[in-house]
């Protein structure tokens, strides 16, 4: 698919209304509100295309193919609301007999645009085995909270319809975190408890909305079993974390304070929201105690991250500037200088990126060699992922 022609065409269909609307804006009345609509379609179709030229992109790779479809299809949504919010002031009287449209509309396109994206990284997940059930999870929770919102702006202004809606999705979109990185997988055990807690503290959550009429701490036997089930949930959520490098990229002495600390973490926070929800003043230890625990288990996660990720890449100095390739296009040979270049007979234009010089097993550096099939030092195959030779 020609991406440049797309784009041209769809950058001169939309400069091409916002000529109109400023030649309408010369011979119409200033009242007519013609012309911000027909500037503001130029804009929103511009800004849409970008996404939608994106997402046909993602749709062709094979990896990708679910969140570009996803992602396409919620902007043509996006673009439609819009688009009837702005004009829904001439088509009220023909097409649409309810009242407040435009803002049904305009609110519509902001729950799928939000909504959506979600939605669209969910799909992105799923060609990852590790993390395929994560974004399901992840798709599946604001889909479910797109649908809910959408029944209650388009059934009117039904009191009951909204609380209830309320009720089933506030405890969804609050707590849908524990339970997509409590479904990222290792052992069928391990995940099945930690699931269980998320969703259980979910639908403990959703029973203490409607059993209270939103309000939790009425309840305390069961606001207490939320906290608990809540912070278990956290707890194993942040051990995925933690392991999700892979086995032999541990880092074990950082490892195991960095749990000490995060469920100290944890538990002070479930405090907190305890004294908090029951109107008592916290002691100020706890307080400080909490505040410190908190900065210091951020600060200790990413730095185990920063050091799992080091450990499992090679950073290098590249002392080359470049390879010697021949043009896929014409078949000519030419050096080919590391970043962005270009064929100088047939004027295609490339882009080298070497990721390292240096042998994944054991280090030696293979730039300057001219065979660079198997790495001279442990003999190991090198693996390329650019086609040049």
């Amino acid at each position: 698919m020609d991406y440049r022609k797309i784009t041209v065409r769809v950058l001169l269909c939309s400069l091409g209304i916002a000529a109109v609307s400023g030649l309408l804006a010369i011979f119409l009345p200033g009242g007519t509100g013609i012309t911000g609509r027909l500037l503001g379609t130029a804009i929103l179709t511009a800004a849409c295309s970008a996404f939608l030229l994106f997402s046909v992109q993602r749709s062709e790779v094979p990896n990708t193919k679910s969140f570009g479809i996803s992602l396409g299809f919620t902007m043509l949504c996006v673009y439609f609301c819009v688009v009837i919010a702005i004009w829904a002031h001439y088509l009220t009287k023909s097409f649409f007999n309810t009242s407040n449209v435009e803002e049904k509309f305009a609110g519509s396109a902001l729950l799928i645009a939000g909504c959506g994206i979600l939605v669209s990284l969910g799909f992105l997940c799923t060609p990852h085995k590790k993390i395929r059930l994560s974004g399901a999870i992840l798709s599946g929770v604001w889909l479910i909270c797109l649908l809910l919102w959408l029944v209650v702006i388009w059934s009117g202004n039904s009191s009951v319809l909204t609380s209830r809606a309320e009720y089933v999705a506030y405890p969804l979109q609050t707590l849908f975190p524990l339970l997509v990185l409590c479904a990222i997988r290792r052992n069928n055990l391990y995940m099945g408890v930690s699931i269980g807690f998320a969703v259980t503290c979910i639908v403990a959550s959703q029973i203490a909305l409607f059993t209270t009429s939103g309000s939790i701490e009425d309840n305390n036997s069961l606001f207490l079993f939320i906290l608990s089930t809540g912070c278990l949930a956290a707890f194993l959520a942040v051990l995925n974390i933690i392991h999700f490098r892979p086995a032999s990229k541990s880092i074990r002495w950082a490892e195991i304070p960095t749990c000490i600390l995060t469920s100290a973490a944890i538990l002070l926070f479930a405090i907190a929201v305890y004294y908090n929800a029951n109107h008592m003043q916290l002691p100020e230890l706890l307080l400080r105690l909490g505040v410190g625990l908190g900065i210091l288990s951020s600060t200790s996660i990413l730095a185990l991250l920063v050091g799992q990720l080091l450990r499992s890449s090679v950073f290098t100095i590249y002392s080359g500037s470049g390879i010697q390739a021949v043009c896929p296009r014409c078949l000519s040979e030419f050096f080919v200088p590391s970043g962005k270049s270009r064929c100088g007979i047939c004027n295609l234009h490339m882009k080298l990126y070497i990721e390292s010089p240096n042998c994944s097993s054991c280090g030696y550096d293979i730039s300057k060699l001219e065979d660079c099939v198997n790495c001279p030092e442990c003999g190991k195959p090198i693996k390329s992922a650019s086609t040049l030779q």
